[in-house]
C-alpha cells in the first residue's frame, strides 16, 4: 500500500498518472467511502502479501463500481466504459490498489486507525 503522504498528493492534485495517463478523480459520498474503507480493511493483509485473489470477490464488483463512477479518463466515466481495462489493463492493479486507499484516505488519516497491523498508542487525557 502506498504512503499516506503519496496518498494525501494524489488527492490535492485530483489526478492519478499511471503510465502518463491521467485519472481524474471526482468528490464521493461518505457512505460510499464506508463501503471501500471495509471492503480495504478486509483485503488488507492479502495486498501487503501480494495475494490479490480478492480481485474475484463478489464484493468488490460494488466497490470497483463505486470506484469507476467517481473517476474520469478523457473526459468519460470509467465506469460507461465497457473496454477501458481491455485497453489499458496494465493500468489496472496500481488504479485500484491506488484507489482503494485514496476514497479511504478520511478514515486512514485520523489516529487510531489500524490498517497497517500496528496498534496506536493511547493517549491519555487529563
Amino acid at each position: 500500500m502506498q504512503s499516506l503522504d503519496t496518498i494525501k498528493a494524489v488527492i490535492d492534485d485530483g489526478v492519478l498518472t499511471i503510465n502518463e495517463r491521467d485519472y481524474h478523480i471526482m468528490p464521493t459520498t461518505h457512505s460510499r467511502r464506508v463501503v471501500v474503507f471495509g471492503f480495504l480493511s478486509s483485503i488488507k493483509e492479502k495486498m501487503a502479501k501480494g495475494d490479490f485473489e480478492w480481485l474475484n470477490d463478489t464484493r468488490f464488483e460494488k466497490v470497483s463500481g463505486i470506484i469507476e463512477d467517481m473517476v474520469t479518463f478523457e473526459d468519460g466515466l470509467i465506469s460507461k466504459d465497457p473496454k477501458h481495462w481491455d485497453n489499458y489493463a496494465e493500468d489496472y492493479l496500481i488504479f485500484i490498489t491506488t484507489m482503494l486507499t485514496v476514497v479511504s484516505y478520511p478514515f486512514l488519516k485520523g489516529q487510531g486507525t489500524n490498517l497497517q497491523g500496528t496498534h496506536p498508542e493511547k493517549k491519555q487525557t487529563t
